[in-house]
């Protein structure tokens, strides 16, 4: 039990310490990189529970006590390698939405700048999404730094939009969950159950759909 708080703590501080700029680079030793380049590997590949520390270790061309000096279970090694990800997901955009002035505008600039954060760290992702199921820690993580305020960003915007007469009066909660399952059903599908997209471009996948979005189905 006291080893499971430990690493929630330290899944929830790495975290912390990467959204406030630490820098992978400095956070870890070159053996440390290694064993996570090589769990990366491995996890995203295999997957967790069939990742064992002795594989990884030799995938990573240290001894497994190493990897044990270093991590202190597989476990921990798991959380050290997600922190990153989550905190640079987790990250505002620097898109500065006063230099647009229809909402269709910003919503498409911020999804494409979102998905295309996504596709830069989609082996991360993979491991992210799979492994959320299976650990607490994780998932709590993704809620209170990814799910939670992107949720909120996105009914403030509506809200925002609603206020000022571009929108007409929707119910908020309905319509910022069903933009975050949408954002979800596309991440999973695309880099969990590798589902090819409908294209390629990420332009097209966006204005398909703002087009149902906005506009719905009927003619």
């Amino acid at each position: 039990m006291k080893e499971e708080l430990d690493d929630k703590k330290v899944l929830m501080n790495q975290v912390s310490k990467f959204k406030n700029g630490i820098d992978f680079e400095k956070q870890f030793t070159k053996s440390q990189k290694k064993i996570i380049n090589a769990a990366t590997e491995l996890f995203s590949t295999h997957g967790f529970e069939k990742s064992s520390t002795i594989d990884i270790a030799k995938a990573a061309g240290v001894a497994e006590i190493t990897l044990f000096r270093n991590f202190k279970s597989k476990n921990n090694l798991l959380y050290q390698l997600l922190a990153p990800t989550i905190a640079e997901l987790s990250k505002k955009s620097n898109i500065n939405n006063e230099k647009y002035l229809l909402p269709e505008e910003i919503i498409k600039v911020q999804m494409t700048d979102r998905i295309n954060l996504v596709q830069d760290n989609k082996i991360e992702m993979n491991i992210l999404l799979k492994e959320f199921i299976n650990h607490e820690e994780v998932r709590e993580a993704i809620l209170e730094h990814i799910s939670d305020p992107l949720k909120n960003s996105i009914a403030h915007f509506l809200e925002d939009k609603i206020e000022k007469d571009y929108f007409r009066d929707i119910n908020v909660k309905a319509a910022s969950s069903i933009f975050m399952y949408c954002l979800l059903g596309f991440t999973i599908s695309t880099y969990v159950l590798k589902i090819e997209p409908f294209s390629d471009d990420t332009n097209e996948i966006v204005e398909s759909f703002m087009d149902i979005i906005l506009h719905g189905l009927y003619k």
